[in-house]
């Protein structure tokens, strides 16, 4: 990750005005290794697509969108539909606006009708029952349709945005799943400061690695660090309250001794 001369991320914020995410200034140089071959998966979606069709412009990937609710299916196929002839009707949904603009091959928009989550089956949400798939085969799809060979498949950059809390089981399953996307967008439906759930959650996503760069409202922006601090002490031992405040004090402590 590159800081600028402050030791801070430059990001920016793209989107629809009034739905708009932060991310990476420099987004392609951070990926450009893998460049097309970026895997993205946007769970659940805002109220416009810009954000997503940005994000698989810049990278010139595949936008693999993951939607269970039968009018949101239908306005990605709007959004498919004018990609496709480079011209947005009169008519069209407001969902649309700004579509045809966006440099994004119709073909590179892939559509699952299922919410990843920690096993396949159903699921009630607000009164409707809705199709989910374990995380593991939720990816490898996505991973097959670009033809990468990778045994479980791979996420680089993932976006939740599904309100009601949902986003809390998507973190959990993405994690347990084993994934560690280098870039996270999640849209927390209340704020880590202010409701023990989300607290536990956004900590959590922390401790397994995850550096928050900024936040725009509820929107936040993590990248992995690959430090998971759950490692660095042993969870069976009951000689402490807590071991890992037990290891980090014991840390700080010989070090301060170190430089005496």
């Amino acid at each position: 990750m590159e800081f600028n001369k402050d030791g801070k991320i430059d990001v920016k914020l793209i989107g629809k005005e009034g739905d708009q995410w932060p991310i990476l200034d420099k987004l392609w140089d951070y990926f450009s290794l893998k460049g097309i071959k970026v895997v993205f998966a946007s769970i659940g979606i805002s109220s416009s697509p810009l954000t997503d069709l940005e994000i698989a412009e810049t990278m010139g990937c595949p936008l693999h969108v993951f939607e269970v609710r039968k009018e949101k299916l239908d306005e990605w196929e709007e959004v498919k539909n004018i990609l496709k002839v480079r011209k947005r009707e009169e008519g069209a949904s407001t969902f649309t606006e700004g579509v045809h603009m966006k440099w994004v091959l119709p073909k590179n928009v892939r559509i699952y009708p299922v919410l990843p989550s920690f096993s396949t089956g159903t699921q009630e949400i607000e009164g409707t029952i809705y199709p989910t798939k374990e995380f593991v085969s939720a990816i490898k799809d996505c991973s097959a349709s670009m033809s990468l060979k990778e045994e479980n498949g791979r996420v680089d950059i993932v976006k939740i945005s599904l309100g009601n809390n949902l986003e809390l089981q998507v973190v959990y399953s993405l994690l347990s799943a084993g994934y560690r996307p280098g870039l996270l967008l999640i849209e927390w439906s209340s704020s880590p400061d202010e409701m023990l759930n989300t607290t536990i959650a956004a900590g959590h996503l922390q401790m397994c690695g995850y550096t928050l760069v900024t936040h725009y409202s509820n929107r936040c922006l993590y990248f992995h660090n690959d430090r998971c601090m759950y490692e660095i002490c042993s969870w069976l031992s009951n000689k402490t309250d807590n071991p890992m405040v037990s290891e980090l004090v014991s840390s700080i402590t010989a070090d301060k001794k170190l430089h005496l």
